[in-house]
């Protein structure tokens, strides 16, 4: 009796090691949305020229982008175009890696000229970021001439956005030099 009870739990015990040990495991690498999902993205574009200040305003979390664009008078903020665009996997992949450059730049990198207060049309105009918890800021003018390693990154980011957002926004193909 005590070696049918010895027969019964050791080879099910052997067999069960026996499996594990020659099965392999396949485990796919996470493709990198996968892996770190995107932060939630706040970017903000103001300018003024002859006596109007535009505006775009993008908000990103969850694999939806929010785009809205118009006019600012008196500090008030007058919408004239509202979008919201799902990402595909294409573009959530781009955007993943523009924000990986922009939060890879150094902090002796990210020396950028101040933003403007749109006060005049000679002001340079203001880009805020947020990425998670960093904030950039400097102005439009600037980031749009590129000079600079941060100020090129930061630019091509913008674009980036600006391009797998909606196509009308306002009208406007370019943001004072800024593609999209």
């Amino acid at each position: 009796m005590q070696i049918n009870y010895i027969k019964f739990t050791f080879f099910p015990i052997l067999f069960g090691y026996l499996i594990g040990c020659s099965s392999s495991v396949i485990t796919d690498t996470p493709s990198p949305s996968e892996a770190e999902p995107l932060p939630t993205l706040q970017l903000f574009l103001s300018r003024s020229a002859l006596g109007v200040t535009e505006f775009e305003q993008y908000n990103f979390g969850e694999g939806i982008l929010h785009q809205e664009c118009g006019k600012i008078k008196r500090g008030r903020f007058i919408p004239e175009d509202e979008a919201i665009s799902h990402l595909n996997a294409a573009n959530l992949s781009e955007l993943q890696q523009s924000v990986k450059e922009v939060l890879d730049l150094s902090d002796s990198e990210l020396k950028l000229p101040s933003a403007g207060d749109n006060s005049s049309w000679a002001d340079p105009g203001m880009l805020e970021i947020k990425i998670g918890t960093k904030n950039y800021h400097s102005s439009v003018d600037a980031i749009s001439a590129g000079k600079g390693l941060a100020a090129t990154k930061i630019k091509q980011f913008v674009e980036k956005i600006r391009r797998i957002s909606n196509p009308k926004k306002c009208g406007n193909k370019t943001f004072y030099g800024i593609a999209g």
